[in-house]
């Protein structure tokens, strides 16, 4: 019987001792299967970068102002009267001198006849008693009247040339009268909307025709907030500050009438003025201080009324750190941006905003020279690797050549 199933025996003995050996070799695979993840390098996040760099900026404040004529007018007749013609229409230009609006002339030039008449009058009683005076003289003389009668000769002839010397002035102000029926623009500018129109009773000095305004020069109005007084005093009496004035985008209002004014399309131009006017105080409830600048205007670009962008510069920084304004990031803690380490791993460092300037921000916290990440800063998280790409590379070609792009932004 033994003889028999030796054999069988030693065949199942191999058997079991070849599971056992295959059962630990696929464990070992097993494992370094699952070692191998691990080994794998992190994925990058493909970004721009661009260098923190030190340059020379304008020290500059900025502000929103307000566009006032240097001269407004209200027109309105210095006598009463019908309105016979009106002479312009509604927000004409006009010249200086220019007739506006034609009054009734009938009573007035009655009324210079009438100041004539009393002074012929007055002329010829005049000329009576200077006869009668110069006859009385010689009589006086020869003792032939008394000098108190010679006295009340030279007393008439006074009173007479005291009368025509006040028709006189009389008749001229009658004259004077009659040309204000015509009224004319004071200054040359453009006038706004006529109140009456022809056959409308005109009040002597309190019915108001119409606005008129001068717009070949105007004044911006803006202020600046208290801390920037002594920046703003040392340009101004070193009389360095200049003032950049720019049309506000109707683009960016939320009314949907301007959005889709003629002018949200149209060029904003930059123009440039003097600063004139520092407010001699402080505005208690607002902390800012009023300022003014005068800006030619004969272009007639800026309007009464309108708000502008301004830009007061007031000297320049020789040592200012910049960076691109789209590097700046805000959280929890304030601003920050992404700093790219030699090891191309992203540090998340925050930072201090002094201003900005253009397309450029002035920092603190940063060093020239140190790279940063302006585009891919969503993707990011602190310690994360980066890939540098060129601008205009989809994310997905970083990595085509299987490893990171050692190209950067202009910078």
């Amino acid at each position: 019987m033994f003889g028999n199933n030796g054999p069988a025996r030693v065949s199942a003995a191999a058997l079991a001792a070849a599971l056992v050996s295959s059962g630990i070799a696929g464990l070992q695979g097993c494992a370094q299967s699952a070692a191998t993840p691990h080994a794998r390098a992190e994925p990058s996040v493909p970004v721009i970068t661009a260098l923190v760099e030190r340059r020379t900026v304008p020290i500059s404040v900025q502000a929103v102002g307000s566009v006032e004529p240097v001269a407004s007018v209200a027109i309105v007749s210095r006598v009463a009267g019908p309105i016979e013609r009106v002479l312009v229409r509604d927000g004409q230009d006009v010249v200086a001198n220019q007739p506006l609006v034609q009054l009734d002339e009938a009573p007035l030039k009655l009324q210079v006849r009438m100041s004539d008449a009393n002074l012929q009058r007055d002329i010829a009683k005049q000329e009576d008693a200077r006869a009668k005076e110069e006859r009385g003289r010689p009589l006086l003389e020869q003792h032939y009247i008394s000098p108190d009668d010679y006295a009340q000769l030279k007393s008439n002839l006074d009173s007479a040339n005291a009368t025509v010397a006040a028709d006189r002035a009389t008749l001229d102000q009658s004259k004077l009268q009659l040309t204000y029926t015509t009224i004319r623009a004071p200054l040359a500018g453009k006038i706004g909307h006529i109140a009456l129109q022809t056959g409308n009773m005109v009040r002597a000095s309190t019915t108001e025709l119409t606005i008129l305004n001068a717009l070949d020069m105007v004044d911006v109005s803006f202020t600046v907030p208290e801390r920037d007084l002594q920046l703003v005093r040392q340009a101004a009496d070193a009389h360095q500050a200049r003032v950049t004035v720019m049309q506000t985008d109707a683009r960016s209002a939320s009314s949907e009438a301007a959005r889709a004014s003629k002018t949200a399309n149209r060029a904003t131009p930059v123009i440039g003025g003097a600063l004139t006017f520092v407010d001699n105080a402080v505005d208690r409830q607002s902390g800012t201080l009023r300022l003014r600048a005068r800006i030619e205007n004969q272009s007639h670009v800026l309007w009464p009324g309108e708000f502008v962008a301004v830009i007061l510069s007031v000297g320049q920084d020789d040592r200012a750190i910049v960076v691109p304004s789209v590097a700046i990031q805000s959280g929890p803690r304030g601003p920050y941006l992404f700093v790219v380490r030699p090891d191309l791993s992203a540090e998340q460092r925050q930072v201090e905003v002094m201003r900005a300037e253009g397309d450029l921000t002035l920092v603190s916290g940063v060093q020239p020279g140190e790279r940063i990440v302006i585009d891919g800063q969503s993707r990011l998280t602190p310690g994360l690797r980066v890939s540098v790409r060129n601008p205009g590379e989809k994310p997905n070609e970083a990595h085509a050549a299987g490893g990171p792009v050692n190209t950067t932004a202009a910078s």
